[in-house]
């Protein structure tokens, strides 16, 4: 009878979908749904050393320093730290001054690094030769997403070594940035789960620019000097039609060697730098001489001795309004546009 009562009730039980627990095994605990996952903060201090190499040509240059990290979890973001932007990864150097990881005061881990490598950076060549550039050195956790880990900038002791000296630019300073980079690929993994492909990734910026002398001295200053040479047939009296017209027609082929000779040093940019454009007004004006030369060479051969002044006081002032132009021209291009 009793056997029969305790039948009855587990059949009732199963009717009404209660389930009969499972001693020996424990209970699966699920996470409440829509619990956002706090990812790790890695501090990443950078301390350059050397810079050097800085070739726009090439749009590389070399960074010698340390870098060092700090973090609390429990996994080493040294060893999977990538720097992203570097090339020819066969000379690329990276030496742990530490053999393991040192635990600080406040519970953190540090390790510190001396890397020397080439590192690729776009150049932006508008504004040659009063360019600045950002020479940045990026580095992501290669394995662990943004929703992770997470690179923060070491403020506090991130700088540049008292005596650098980038050979041929002016240092400015320096700033970071962090950016999650989406790469919009799971790169094959059918385990991963969307957020595999956002990275944090860590953008150390040096900040260099051309000195002003260099392009003053260098460069503006031959321009200039053939310009002067063209502008002297404007001072010739006007008889002497064969010396006017070889002063302007030297200079315009001196120009146009002038200008191949800083071209060689600069990538393709696909359209004028802030020199050509100086260099398009140069061309203008030596033109202008020349084909003013050709012109009054026709008429001098019928102007008396009065006529002859006047047409020497009309080339002087030709001469100043040209002067003018490339004066004012030169300054437009260099602070306006």
């Amino acid at each position: 009878m009793l056997r029969t009562l305790l039948l009855m009730i587990l059949a009732a039980a199963l009717a009404s979908g209660i389930t009969a627990p499972s001693f020996g095994q424990p209970a699966k605990v699920e996470q409440p749904a829509g619990k956002a996952v706090i990812p790790e903060v890695v501090k990443v201090g950078f301390y350059p050393i050397n810079v050097y190499g800085v070739d726009p040509a090439s749009s590389t240059f070399t960074y010698d320093g340390y870098v060092w990290l700090r973090w609390k979890g429990p996994s080493n973001p040294t060893e999977t730290l990538e720097f992203t932007n570097a090339i020819n990864k066969v000379s690329f150097t990276k030496v742990m001054l530490y053999d393991e990881p040192q635990l600080m005061p406040d519970g953190s881990k540090y390790q510190i690094m001396r890397i020397e490598s080439q590192f690729f950076k776009p150049f932006s060549m508008s504004r040659f030769p009063l360019d600045s550039h950002d020479l940045s050195v990026e580095v992501e956790d290669s394995l662990r997403g943004a929703d992770l880990l997470t690179l923060e900038i070491d403020k506090a002791d991130t700088k540049f070594n008292p005596s650098m000296v980038v050979a041929g630019w002016k240092l400015k300073g320096w700033n970071a940035q962090t950016v999650v980079n989406d790469y919009n690929s799971n790169f094959g993994d059918a385990n991963t789960s969307g957020q595999a492909s956002r990275f944090s990734k860590l953008r150390f910026v040096i900040e260099v620019e051309r000195p002003p002398s260099y392009f003053v001295w260098k460069l503006l200053l031959p321009l200039f000097v053939v310009l002067c040479g063209a502008w002297i047939a404007l001072l010739l009296n006007p008889v002497l039609t064969e010396t006017r017209a070889a002063l302007p027609a030297s200079a315009l082929l001196t120009t146009v060697f002038l200008q191949q000779s800083y071209n060689g040093a600069l990538p393709e940019t696909g359209g004028l730098v802030l020199l050509d454009k100086i260099y398009v007004i140069a061309y203008i004006l030596i033109v202008l001489t020349l084909a003013r030369v050709i012109i009054n060479s026709r008429a001098v051969e019928s102007m008396d001795d009065a006529g002859i002044h006047r047409l020497r006081i009309r080339d002087r002032v030709a001469l100043l309004v040209q002067l003018l132009i490339f004066v004012s021209g030169t300054l437009a291009l260099v602070y306006i546009i």
